[in-house]
């Protein structure tokens, strides 16, 4: 799950890295639409939006409407924005079972600070 899950994110990251590389700032909607319609063919069934906090529901994707995406061109980036089709699942995130301090031994420089949630 959790690779196929990676290997999806590093498709949709890349693809504003192989934007920025591109000279003609012109041609970068056109290969926008053509990446994210071949990502959208290979979508994994257990590919989640990551974006969401510990309390809300799982959002599996679906489908990315590719000819709604806009390219936002400067001079040494192309960051993108992308519209996602998810289904919203019952099943709501788990909070991992976190402590709420910090365990270090009697004496260490860090003993008894508290984590911040």
């Amino acid at each position: 799950f959790i690779e196929r899950q990676m290997h999806w994110i590093d498709l949709i990251t890349q693809i504003s890295e192989n934007l920025r590389k591109l000279p003609a700032r012109e041609l970068r909607h056109d290969l926008l639409k053509s990446q994210l319609a071949s990502v959208n063919s290979c979508i994994p069934p257990t590919a989640y939006m990551p974006l969401v906090t510990t309390h809300d529901h799982y959002k599996r994707v679906v489908r990315i409407p590719y000819e709604e995406a806009k390219v936002f061109s400067t001079h040494v980036r192309a960051p993108y924005m992308l519209i996602v089709e998810v289904i919203r699942s019952r099943a709501k995130m788990s909070r991992p079972n976190v402590k709420p301090r910090i365990q270090h031994p009697p004496g260490h420089p860090q003993e008894g600070l508290e984590r911040v949630q």
